[in-house]
């Protein structure tokens, strides 16, 4: 019987797409932090919550207190929440499901494994930053982020980073070095 190869997996199996929008609809924001752009979502989830706290006691709980425009316009700043954090999920989600999203992540990884190679640290980092800022699940260049900060010899990040990477290496392809590198720290 022949062995089939390993299938290349392009999204890792934490996305739940149905179920972020899911929770967006009910809290904007949530969603993104759902797919890992935690500080967009909590910036608007935190936004939509602070405006509909107000429009809410202006409405319901203490009309008399609030000034009758306070509450509309809070309300409108909820509104205006709510309908960012559900553009902002789904712009993340179409770069997610981007079928060009490996290979762009790939030349990403690329660029900074030959910075690494040459020993520009600088160069390597901002490749990976922006391919983290893309993807921050994408368990290869968690792993070259890892090298980038134990080369950097910051110890305490560079052990923050491998875990991280331990984590989101599902499949173990990474196991070995992963443990290398975090028994030499």
């Amino acid at each position: 019987m022949r062995e089939r190869p390993p299938v290349k997996c392009i999204m890792p199996p934490v996305r739940r797409f149905h179920l972020a929008f899911g929770m967006n609809v009910l809290v904007p924001g949530t969603g993104l932090i759902a797919l890992g752009r935690v500080w967009l979502g909590i910036a608007v989830a935190a936004w939509f919550a602070l405006g509909a706290e107000v429009a809410a006691c202006g409405a319901l709980i203490a009309p008399a207190s609030i000034p009758r425009w306070i509450a509309w316009a809070t309300a409108l700043l909820a509104t205006a929440a709510w309908l960012v954090g559900q553009g902002l999920l789904m712009t993340h989600v179409r770069t997610l499901r981007d079928p060009n999203l490996p290979d762009d992540l790939k030349a990403l990884r690329d660029l900074a494994e030959q910075a690494l190679a040459r020993g520009d640290l600088a160069a390597a980092r901002l490749s990976l930053r922006v391919a983290l800022s893309i993807d921050d699940s994408d368990v290869p260049t968690r792993i070259l982020w890892a090298r980038l900060l134990s080369k950097k010899g910051s110890r305490s990040k560079a052990r923050r980073a491998w875990l991280e990477a331990q984590q989101l290496d599902n499949q173990a392809a990474f196991a070995t070095e992963i443990r290398q590198a975090l028994e030499q720290l």
